[in-house]
Formats: structure tokens, sequence, C-alpha cells
């Protein structure tokens, strides 16, 4: 069976799962999971005619990234996968999904297409792994750390029952796991193997009927049996930390509390600088839970009046 670029993994009991005390409150972005194809991102493959990049987990990633800008920000983003499968660790066997999430997350953000591009036309037609994967520029490498200043990205596992996926598709798409591809005589993909190839991105489905997949291995969208057996989902979560730091006076109160632009409050200040500064002003009047990043879990937070 062709490995696309997938290392299974399991579950650590710390990770974070849908459903569970995350320290996000969640917006719904699409009512009953139904309409990210209208903020699909533009199709880019992982493979060309001269090189696999096995870089699956990536583009899925970035796809599902891309989706959420469009759809929060109408962003038209198009990240450089090839700067984020380097710097995840992507081997010629693949990564996790778990690598991936954690260099755009915490470790190295992400840049540009055109910053750190790859040509599938080149004028010499050979391309190498090792010129793929070359070292990254620090300039490079410093647009990414610029981008983390900019933007919270979190995720969290998905049980992938039926039920529990459309509840999550409501938040955003799916960066999901399983078999690729064997096609049935209705045209549809099924799964008869256990033991997961592939990461794509779950869009959509039709209720008891088939799932929706965006996928980047040969720049295609596919219909899924609605009994396809995914090994794994994961869920992002996508915000610009200005947006999560808007303050807002309440009624009938002295506090001034944290809340996003769509009113819902938002149980977390986003990063350390902002966290410090305002523990020095004697501005946090209530906080608990911090971690090691100095990210605050799960607890609403009140400044003082100023």
């Amino acid at each position: 069976m062709k490995n696309y670029g997938l290392i299974p993994e399991i579950r650590k009991p710390e990770d974070w799962v849908f459903g569970g005390d995350t320290g996000i409150i969640l917006e719904i972005l699409q009512t009953n999971g139904h309409g990210w194809d209208e903020f699909l991102p533009q199709k880019e493959t992982q493979s060309s005619v001269w090189l696999d990049v096995m870089g699956c987990v990536t583009f899925s990633a970035l796809n599902v990234l891309e989706t959420l800008a469009k759809r929060k920000f109408d962003e038209a983003w198009d990240k450089s996968d090839r700067f984020t499968a380097k710097l995840s660790g992507t081997t010629k066997n693949g990564n996790t999904v778990s690598n991936v999430a954690e260099s755009i997350r915490k470790n190295d953000g992400i840049v540009d297409e055109e910053n750190w591009a790859w040509d599938k036309n080149p004028s010499e037609p050979v391309i190498l792994w090792a010129d793929y994967y070359t070292t990254i520029p620090l300039n490079i490498k410093d647009l990414g750390a610029t981008w983390l200043k900019n933007y919270q990205v979190n995720y969290e596992w998905v049980n992938p029952d039926k039920n529990t996926l459309k509840e999550a598709l409501k938040y955003s798409p799916l960066q999901v796991t399983g078999v690729a591809w064997y096609k049935n005589s209705d045209g549809l993909y099924y799964s008869p193997l256990k033991t997961a190839n592939h990461a794509f991105m779950l869009y959509d489905y039709v209720d008891d009927d088939r799932w929706l997949i965006f996928d980047s291995y040969d720049n295609t969208k596919k219909e899924l049996v609605w009994d396809f057996k995914f090994a794994s989902a994961f869920k992002y979560y996508l915000n610009k930390k200005s947006m999560a730091l808007e303050t807002l006076k309440q009624k009938n109160e002295s506090d001034i509390v944290i809340k996003p632009l769509k009113g819902t409050i938002a149980p977390i200040i986003d990063d350390w600088g902002t966290y410090k500064n305002l523990l020095d002003k004697g501005l946090i009047t209530e906080f608990k839970e911090v971690d090691s990043l100095g990210l605050i879990k799960g607890k609403r937070l009140t400044y003082k009046e100023y």
C-alpha cells in the first residue's frame, strides 16, 4: 500500500479533545457544518512529475487554515507548504499531524507561498528531495516568527464518529486521516484497510450518503462512502490576536472584560508579553491556570478599570 506521507500517531493524555474543556469558547461558523466549499483555497498538489514531497499532513493542515482565513477574515491566503513541511520535520516516511500542528502553532509559524515557493516547472527538469528540503534562510524563518506574533492557532482531536464529525464541521473544516484511494462502482471512495496512509481535508457531507473531501495529492475533490473509516480527525482554531484581545466595557460592572469581536467571552490571553504587561501594571484582577507559555487556560479574566 502506497504511503502518501502520513505517520500515524496515538493521542496523548494531555492533548485537547473536541467537546472537552480547552479554554477556548468556539464560534459556529457554518450552520449544520455545510458551506465550506465557498471558502476553499486554490488547489496545490504535493507532487510533481519528478518528486512526491510526502507532505500530505502539511498540505491538508494549511488547506484547513487557508479555508478558515477566508471564512473568518475574508483573506485569500496562499501559504508555503514547503516551509512548514521542512520545519515540522517531514521525512521520506512523511510526518505526524501533531508535529505539523506544533510547528505552525508554536515553533515556526507560517509564511506566504511567494516567500518560500516550490516551482513545479523549473528550467532544470530535475527536482531532488534535498532541493525541496534545503535549509531555509534565517530571514524567511523570521517571517514565520512575525506571523506567530499576530495569529493564534490551536488544534484538538475529534472523535471520528459520524455525529461528532458533523458537529465539529460547524466550527472548522477538519484534517482527517484514512486509507487512500480505493473507488467502488458508484465512483465513491471506501476504506478496505485499517492502516491510514494519507491526510486530507474534510469540508462537507451529504447526510446518510457521503463525505466530501479536498485532496492535496491529485488536486481533486473526492466523495467518500458514508461508512468510510476515518482513522483520526483534527480541528483547528484560528484567530487574530488583535481580535481576541479587544476590550469591552460591561454595563453595571466596574471591570473591563476580554471579548472577541463577535461578542463571545474569550477566556484566554493569547501571548506571554500581553499577560506580563498587564500583570506588571496591576491590571489583572483574576487569573488562574497559567501554563509554561503564559497562556491562560479556561478562565475568564477581568481588568481593573483604567
